[in-house]
């Protein structure tokens, strides 16, 4: 069993007391600081109906997570089961904000995060 630096505890006993944490709150465990993107895009082919003004390919559907500032995680959802269960862990976090278990600025880990990061974590669009 790992053990952490530090403390005396194990990975094992840190997972009990997080269960035990989670569950005195009533918060779900499956909560996620993220964004869920759907994208429209063009290819490189130059005789695609893309280039000439028609329909872009997709909707292609992404899982954002802002780390810091500049660095973005993005995961492609292919299917609807990842949709629907990124989309139910996004909501879990906007429910455990809106109940002030954590402050606005506080991530899953207990990092604070960057202003580009928590406007992707309310639902916006970052700019680029």
């Amino acid at each position: 069993m790992a053990r952490i630096y530090g403390t005396a505890k194990s990975t094992l006993a840190l997972r009990h007391r997080k269960r035990w944490l989670l569950a005195r709150l009533k918060i779900r465990p499956d909560f996620l600081r993220a964004s869920l993107v759907e994208r429209f895009s063009r290819c490189g082919k130059a005789n695609c109906q893309c280039q000439h003004g028609g329909d872009k390919h997709g909707p292609y559907y992404y899982l954002t997570q802002c780390l810091a500032v500049g660095k973005i995680n993005k995961f492609q959802l292919k299917t609807a089961a990842q949709q629907q269960a990124a989309g139910s862990a996004i909501e879990h976090y906007r429910q455990l904000q809106e109940h002030r278990a954590l402050p606005p600025t506080a991530g899953a880990l207990g990092g604070t995060v960057p202003d580009q990061c928590r406007i992707a974590a309310a639902g916006g669009t970052p700019a680029r």
